[in-house]
């Protein structure tokens, strides 16, 4: 593992499997146990609410957190021309990171004594660690952002600012709550990291990939330079706006609903732009036609980030007339379709067009449209019936765990198919390199990401 590490064309796979273990033990199987627990199952009792919070983190940053890092490490220097990150960055990166999402969800999950809340703190502070490295391995990407003004890179930039915040607000507030003999964070500091987890930092850096290889896929110019800049104000500014009210009303207890709610339509008002931007409705003709299913996969997480920002600004205007924030069922939409509409669908996407053992793959596997349909279907199924909840009430029922527990049934057997996909590849790739007599260049298996 630590050698794949080392190698600038493998150094993804790591993060990739990782995340994927992460997703299977103990993000998408408590998807399943904490619903079915909470109409009446497992009798998890005072041990829900720190487990639903280790859910969410393991979701977030152990298995979106540590592939979109992976990807990030090989697209972004390739997007700014700049060198690969060092190998022992990717290697301090990597180890500082799965020990962090570990050590805190253990110690959050098992809190009984005083040394396991002791553990979950260092599993939090180690996560701080994790995110200087990464900020340390991306910052010839952030430096040539800065110089050209690009807005692209800026948003790659962003992203990897709004995870570094989030690592050391959760870390304080963690360290704060052992302390005090707490498991879980107050529901307040609680919705400021996911806030900042999913659209500060998973949905920029999705929207970010997408804006450079969209245009380019339907065979057009790159992105219009003035709308990317006027999206990427919007989106920024919003979620500054937002964790600074999220944050107000995490530690003073006064909502500042108003200011909420603008940051949130700012934000919203940014996706769409961006949604706009990428073109998703033109048909990926720069890709292969055997691939072409893939790039329609990776169109469909932008249509999901249009609705997402159309609900976020639904709820943000209502709250305005009703001079309130959002309620917790209305952020738990939100969050939920796009973190698995926008975040989950460009996963397997980009998985399939940037990285090298799936361009292996396709020297066997020719057809991958159906492949892309199940997914499509699949995820877009998953985000539905997690979001309907919060859409339709206020309030949680007990036909709202249903849902819940039947959409994490689904994603769950989804993830598990794409991590049974990943690890075939991996296996098979020497195989697949003796039958092709040569080494595979990195660009081979990016019909589409690779030929900016």
């Amino acid at each position: 593992m630590l050698g794949a590490l080392r190698d600038p064309n493998r150094a993804h796979l790591p993060f990739l499997l990782s995340g994927l273990f992460f997703a299977l033990a103990g993000g998408f199987s408590l998807a399943v146990l904490l619903p079915i627990d909470a109409i009446g199952g497992f009798g998890l009792g005072p041990r829900w609410p720190a487990l639903a919070q280790v859910h969410g983190h393991v979701q977030t940053v152990g298995f979106a957190g540590l592939i979109v890092v992976g990807v990030a490490l090989r697209v972004a220097p390739r997007f700014a021309a700049a060198p690969a990150p060092r190998p022992a960055l990717v290697v301090a990166l990597y180890t500082t990171m799965v020990a962090a999402v570990a050590l805190r969800s253990l110690g959050q999950a098992l809190s009984e004594s005083e040394v396991l809340r002791g553990v979950m703190a260092v599993g939090a502070w180690l996560e701080v660690a994790a995110a200087i490295v990464f900020a340390a391995a991306l910052w010839p990407v952030g430096r040539r952002a800065l110089r050209a003004r690009d807005p692209l890179l800026l948003m790659i930039a962003g992203a990897v600012f709004w995870f570094l915040m989030q690592s050391l607000l959760g870390a304080i507030w963690l360290t704060e709550a052992a302390a005090d003999g707490q498991a879980t964070l107050s529901t307040r500091r609680d919705a400021t990291l996911v806030f900042l987890q999913v659209q500060g930092f998973l949905a920029v850096f999705v929207v970010g990939v997408a804006w450079r290889v969209l245009p380019v896929f339907g065979g057009g110019a790159g992105a219009p330079r003035l709308a990317v800049w006027v999206a990427t104000v919007l989106i920024q500014a919003g979620i500054a706006t937002t964790v600074a009210s999220l944050i107000w009303w995490a530690e003073a207890g006064d909502r500042l609903w108003a200011l909420e709610n603008i940051g949130l339509l700012s934000v919203a008002a940014g996706w769409c732009v961006g949604v706009l931007v990428s073109r998703p409705w033109r048909r990926p003709q720069r890709l292969r036609p055997v691939v072409q299913p893939l790039g329609r996969l990776l169109q469909m997480a932008m249509g999901w980030l249009l609705v997402g920002a159309g609900l976020s600004a639904f709820f943000a205007l209502r709250g305005l007339v009703q001079e309130r924030g959002l309620a917790g069922p209305e952020m738990d939409a939100v969050r939920h379709l796009i973190s698995l509409g926008v975040v989950f669908s460009a996963i397997v996407a980009m998985a399939h067009l940037v990285l090298p053992e799936f361009g292996l793959e396709r020297i066997r596997v020719r057809a991958v449209g159906r492949r892309a349909l199940i997914f499509g279907v699949g995820i877009s199924a998953v985000a539905m019936t997690r979001a309907a909840p919060g859409v339709a009430d206020l309030t949680t029922t007990r036909s709202d765990y249903w849902h819940m527990a039947g959409s994490g049934v689904l994603g769950f057997v989804l993830i598990g198919w794409f991590a049974f996909l990943v690890v075939r590849v991996v296996v098979r790739r020497p195989m697949l390199l003796t039958e092709v007599r040569q080494p595979v260049a990195p660009a081979s298996a990016g019909e589409g990401l690779s030929s900016d």
